[in-house]
């Protein structure tokens, strides 16, 4: 397991923080805001505005906008060939995930404009129904892409890719 440094201090480079009962809060760097939502604890933080969280590796990644790798350098973490391998190996998948969630979004977005203009039009009862049945998921799979976890988009990514289907009947 990777021995990460302290938090805290990385997060103190960018962000003056005070003290809030055991943890401590400050303006999101993530987003623009005048009151402060962003808070950090012993190993983690999160804002409460716009939704960022994580540990010092991600804080790191977020702020910067490198991969883990680079995070992982920049922090001067050590690491033997075969954890560097393994971190590699991970950061690859991670990447492909974040491809397939952004790709994913937009079909989302395309199939619900889609569907909003199709139901401006003269359909069969059954087309409308079909549509108006795919709405309410569609919205529901675009938020947990937008809003969700990691873990939540990840159960999303097998349900998708195993069983749910777009396909319309487009008229009778």
């Amino acid at each position: 397991m990777l021995s990460k440094p302290p938090i805290l201090p990385e997060i103190e480079k960018i962000v003056t923080l005070e003290k809030s009962g055991v943890n401590f809060k400050g303006l999101c760097p993530f987003h623009m805001e005048d009151t402060p939502s962003f808070f950090v604890s012993k190993e983690r933080f999160k804002c409460f505005g716009c939704g960022e969280s994580g540990d010092v590796i991600d804080f790191v990644q977020k702020y910067y906008n490198i991969d883990f790798l680079q995070a992982i350098k920049q922090l001067e973490i050590k690491t033997t060939n075969t954890e560097y391998s393994v971190l590699k190996e991970k950061q690859d998948l991670k990447n492909k995930f974040r491809e397939w969630e952004s790709g994913y979004f937009q079909e989302l977005c395309m199939y619900l404009r889609i569907c909003r203009k199709l139901l401006k039009n003269k359909l069969s009862w059954k087309s409308r129904e079909i549509i108006y049945k795919s709405i309410p998921k569609l919205e529901y799979h675009a938020d947990i892409i937008q809003h969700g976890d990691d873990k939540l988009k990840y159960e999303l990514y097998k349900d998708v890719n195993k069983q749910f289907d777009y396909k319309l009947i487009w008229g009778e």
